[in-house]
């Protein structure tokens, strides 16, 4: 009872949602040249994605994904990234984006393609996830 409570307070407003993709909004911090390069491809992966789109508009609720990375090797850069990546779900109408959640990891800079087809499949999970609790909240 509570999370459906919770379900309709965070998904108020959100009656758009008969698209055929989710809006995504990709925020990075990415010093590093692998990174950067991880980066882009997960931007690369939703592109292509039938049910993730990259948005810039933050008047529409969407999900932010905000993604930091490192080189955990400064005496020999180059050839692998540490990252940290968390979901939100970002509703403008209301107060503060509503956490889902996050993940940690390195990836070497001969498996970035792989690295960021699993990130992508993490967010297109998070994305199925809040299409169905907006479904749910419908009935």
């Amino acid at each position: 009872m509570l999370f459906r409570l919770l379900a309709s307070v965070f998904c108020f407003g959100v009656t758009q949602f008969a698209i055929a993709e989710m809006p995504v909004e990709i925020s990075s911090t990415t010093p590093d040249y692998v990174g950067q390069r991880l980066v882009f491809a997960l931007k690369e992966e939703i592109r292509r994605s039938t049910s993730l789109g990259i948005t810039f508009d933050r008047n529409k609720p969407r999900l932010q994904v905000n993604i930091v990375t490192l080189d955990p090797n400064s005496s020999m850069p180059g050839y692998s990234t540490s990252y940290s990546m968390v979901i939100l779900w970002n509703n403008p109408s209301q107060p503060f984006p509503f956490y889902l959640t996050q993940f940690v990891g390195t990836c070497g800079n001969s498996r970035i393609l792989e690295c960021a087809d699993g990130l992508t499949a993490n967010v297109s999970d998070q994305s199925d996830n809040m299409l169905k609790l907006f479904q749910s909240t419908k009935h």
